[in-house]
């Protein structure tokens, strides 16, 4: 894997949920290539989480929290990064939402498919 030099870049990542999500390993590498790191996130609990796995860096990253779905805290998140004086250099959108019993259905129903269309 080559190294990349993001000293003095600035990344806003969106959809953190836990230390599995693609938003948090997307983030961390990005923090280890020298990116200062600005989280977007929904609610407290994964603001709390994304506390803890973040303890560790060499500094405390800005931590905003936002519903996506509600144009009130959309404002609020735009004005505390233009608050905030830092320029936005990434935009990682790592946002999903479906309901789980569908999204349970559809990926049986993938499998199945691809099973059945690698034995015919």
């Amino acid at each position: 894997m080559f190294e990349i030099n993001l000293n003095n870049k600035t990344a806003l990542i969106f959809g953190f949920s836990n230390h599995r999500s693609i938003a948090w390993h997307t983030a961390n590498k990005l923090h280890k290539s020298g990116a200062k790191i600005i989280f977007s996130v929904y609610g407290e609990k994964m603001k709390e989480n994304l506390l803890k796995l973040t303890s560790e860096w060499d500094y405390n990253p800005m931590i905003i929290e936002c519903d996506v779905s509600d144009d009130n805290d959309i404002n609020k998140l735009y004005s505390d990064l233009n608050n905030s004086n830092h320029k936005i250099d990434m935009l990682v959108h790592s946002i999903a939402m479906a309901d789980k019993n569908e999204l349970g259905e559809i990926i049986l129903n993938s499998a199945e498919m691809d099973l059945s269309s690698q034995w015919t």
